[in-house]
């Protein structure tokens, strides 16, 4: 049982083939996870920045308003704590993709 009660997603969970887990259940590899099992749970297993979100709420031990004020700007998620992308923030990662490939060809 996860720890809302329910029972879990059987296609994300797995008996483990490692001898020292005992046979127990364990989180098969997000890789061996089809596109479709993901979308079809996303309200259980959030993807992208609702999932950056929900992260962020929990670890302000769901204070919805401490995530607005968290001061954590070494945290890698702390851009992305509100659910949305930061004002040219693609544009920047673009540039940098570009200059990366300029530097590369030399």
């Amino acid at each position: 049982m996860n720890d809302r009660g329910k029972p879990p997603n059987s296609s994300f969970f797995q008996v483990s083939p490692f001898e020292a887990d005992g046979g127990n259940v364990i989180g098969r590899h997000p890789k061996d996870i089809s596109c479709e099992q993901w979308l079809e749970n996303q309200d259980e297993f959030p993807i992208g920045l609702k999932a950056i979100r929900a992260n962020c709420i929990d670890c302000c031990c769901y204070q919805v308003s401490e995530v607005r004020k968290c001061v954590c700007t070494h945290c890698p998620l702390w851009p992305f704590r509100l659910g949305f992308v930061p004002k040219g923030y693609r544009e920047a990662m673009e540039q940098q993709k570009r200059d990366h490939k300029a530097v590369s060809k030399q």
